[in-house]
């Protein structure tokens, strides 16, 4: 866990897209906007911008959702030369449907960690990504969250899945809290061999 928050300066990030109500034949509506906020490890907030998808006259469009052209910069600026901690692949996803052409990782380039192996690993396994593990751009923490959590349903013996803290900077308490169970589990461990 302490490589995974090691390394490149770390923001934490959350996409919340907003997605107009269905119309009267079933279809669904284009994603009018998409809020992203993002903070530091220590909570402290970096972004909360919303950005418009769509014509400025649009229906569905949430208050206060911002012209492309006016929010983009800001957020790239804010995100530059930063990993990016998300909770899911959708997180990322709307990162990069908000702002397609910031250069942010590919779904192919996503890496998530894995306590098992102590490493990041390639979320797609039949990629060729020959990616420096320890340089990862983007990482996805849900899986993670479920492993450390550790519940397990009594019936079926498997993992309950974890609902998402909710905002960055509880996803980010929540990495202070898995680092510091993880780093003295990992001390015990030691002291007792010894």
């Amino acid at each position: 866990m302490a490589a995974l928050l090691a390394g490149l300066p770390v923001a934490v990030v959350q996409v919340d897209l907003h997605e107009p109500p269905m119309t009267d034949a079933g279809r669904r509506r284009p994603v009018t906007a998409g809020r992203v906020r993002a903070c530091e490890l220590d909570g402290r907030r970096l972004l909360d911008v919303t950005v418009r998808l769509v014509g400025p006259r649009s229906q569905w469009l949430p208050a206060g959702a911002l012209d492309p052209a006016e929010v983009l910069p800001r957020l790239r600026r804010a995100l530059a030369d930063r990993r990016l901690v998300a909770w899911s692949h959708a997180d990322l996803a709307g990162l990069r449907q908000v702002d397609p052409d910031g250069g942010y990782p590919s779904e192919r380039e996503e890496m998530a960690w894995s306590p098992v192996m102590d490493r990041y690993v390639e979320t797609d396994v039949d990629s060729n990504l020959t990616a420096n593990r320890a340089a990862a751009r983007s990482v996805v923490i849900g899986p993670l969250a479920e492993q450390w959590r550790g519940q397990l349903d009594p019936r079926t013996r498997r993992l309950v899945p974890c609902f998402a803290p909710g905002t960055p900077d509880r996803l980010a308490l929540m990495l202070s809290r898995m680092a510091a169970s993880v780093d003295a589990s990992a001390l015990v461990s030691t002291t007792s061999a010894s």
